[in-house]
């Protein structure tokens, strides 16, 4: 018998069948591919975003996950040993070299140093910090002058007056170049090198005036009893201990600190702009006439 297929059919299928399946096929291939692209730009933008947050120093916040805090907040080599000053030191040191060059990323990287090492619960997107790098970034550009440690003093002690801080608790022209001295041969490349001479200069860049604020501040927090005399008798008895050095093997008498000091000393409480500690920064930068 003859073949009654159609000669415009395959494989008993019409020829308009398979040209429609073929694009219902098309249909959905383009369908796939625009709904991929749509995924993928999704994810580019989220990607972003959370790189911008990132680089700014914010919180991450990411669902089924939690937050995730950036730190450390600079990208500087930390040393794999030693005690945590020395460390701390090794760190600051070591970024204060690198920017020598004056470059405005290694500006950055050693003011995160500093904060990281000595207060390190400020975030990384905290104002204080871009105020100092700011700061720090028109100095080495020639724009502003050195602080000097009168300057450092005056304005330390109104902000302490301020805020009703004990009488003790204020700070003389000696006792920041008594601690300047001693942290001149730790930190070479960082103390002292405004109109670096064989001796040690009055005149400071903003970030050793700050990270010099930070250490008192600190010493003052953890270790009160050392400064309840006032500055001058706090010079007389380091230089004391300086003359007469403790006897190997002495006991060494331990001060219990209180969690919220001891977290107040690390940098808690300046992420609030509200609190006693954040307004007592920012007055002390303003009256420095670090820019805003």
């Amino acid at each position: 018998m003859p073949d009654d297929t159609p000669w415009y059919s395959f494989g008993h299928k019409p020829l308009s069948h398979t040209v429609a399946r073929k694009k219902r096929e098309q249909v959905w291939a383009m369908r796939v591919v625009w709904i991929t692209i749509g995924v993928v730009a999704v994810l580019m933008v989220v990607a972003v975003r959370y790189y911008i947050v990132w680089q700014h120093g914010n919180d991450i916040r990411i669902p089924g996950v939690g937050v995730v805090r950036r730190f450390p907040c600079g990208d500087y080599a930390v040393p794999p040993q030693g005690y945590y000053t020395t460390q701390a030191f090794a760190v600051i040191d070591n970024a204060a070299l690198a920017a020598h060059t004056n470059k405005k990323q290694a500006v950055r990287t050693l003011v995160d140093a500093v904060f990281d090492r000595e207060l390190p619960n400020i975030r990384c997107g905290n104002p204080l910090r871009l105020r100092v790098t700011e700061a720090e970034w028109l100095f080495r550009s020639g724009t502003t002058p050195p602080i000097t440690e009168r300057t450092l003093a005056d304005v330390a002690n109104q902000v302490m007056k301020s805020v009703e801080a004990p009488s003790w608790a204020r700070s003389t022209v000696e006792e920041l170049h008594f601690i300047r001295m001693l942290l001149w041969g730790e930190l070479p490349d960082f103390v002292g090198t405004v109109d670096r001479q064989p001796r040690l200069s009055d005149k400071m860049s903003p970030i050793e005036a700050v990270f010099i604020a930070m250490t008192l501040g600190r010493g003052m927090l953890l270790g009160p009893d050392e400064f309840r005399d006032g500055p001058d008798a706090y010079v007389a008895r380091a230089r004391e201990r300086q003359s007469h050095p403790p006897p190997s093997g002495a006991v060494l008498q331990h001060r219990v600190t209180v969690t919220a000091t001891a977290d107040l000393a690390n940098g808690d409480g300046f992420d609030d702009p509200h609190t006693v500690a954040a307004t007592s920064a920012k007055q002390l930068l303003d009256q420095l006439g670090f820019p805003r």
